[in-house]
């Protein structure tokens, strides 16, 4: 996929093939995000709390959880997530490779300038 703003991404990971690049899905191309983060855990720790993502955003839970509060813990023997399953409030797990790809696709209705642009972590 072509890129046209990258952040805290190296020229090589820019170029990269990433799977969500073979989604199919119909996005604007002439603005496409790529947008990178360093995070100090092994992809089994960082994997467990994408997954608690089922219960909460992480975010302003006043704003984006109708007042309800993210777990502060991990949920344990919490149901792996499966393509299908909502994420967040706006999103849709598109596709997802246990601690290698997670990606997640913005509800039709929710954005009409992001919609169907695929998120990748």
């Amino acid at each position: 996929m072509p890129v046209s703003h990258a952040t805290w991404v190296t020229e090589e990971e820019q170029h990269m093939v990433f799977p969500c690049d073979d989604l199919g899905i119909d996005f604007d191309q002439s603005y496409s995000l790529l947008r990178g983060i360093s995070v100090n855990a092994s992809p089994e720790i960082l994997y467990k709390w994408l997954n608690q993502l089922q219960y909460g955003p992480y975010s302003y839970d006043w704003l984006d959880n109708p007042g309800r509060r993210s777990p502060q813990y991990l949920v344990e023997d919490s149901p792996s997530m499966k393509p299908g399953k909502p994420v967040i409030e706006m999103f849709t797990l598109a596709s997802i490779e246990l601690n290698r790809h997670f990606t997640a696709v913005m509800k039709p209705n929710f954005s009409r300038d992001l919609r169907n642009a695929p998120l990748l972590i």
